[in-house]
């Protein structure tokens, strides 16, 4: 609970500021079991901070 309330003080003292730019995402972690990011990922998809890697052919010996 030390942890917790100190990281609460903290942010009540110095609040957090978000970049100007910033994308914004939210991501469920209250359910049980492993949280999707799916939400995330379609933020960053959209913004197209993030793609699909394809192998390069030339680096592919026969």
């Amino acid at each position: 609970m030390q942890i917790r309330e100190h990281q609460q003080k903290l942010l009540r003292d110095i609040p957090l500021r978000i970049p100007e730019g910033a994308l914004a995402a939210t991501v469920d972690t209250g359910v049980d079991g492993p949280a999707s990011l799916d939400p995330l990922l379609t933020v960053l998809d959209a913004a197209g901070a993030i793609g699909a890697l394809l192998p390069d052919r030339t680096m592919i010996r026969a």
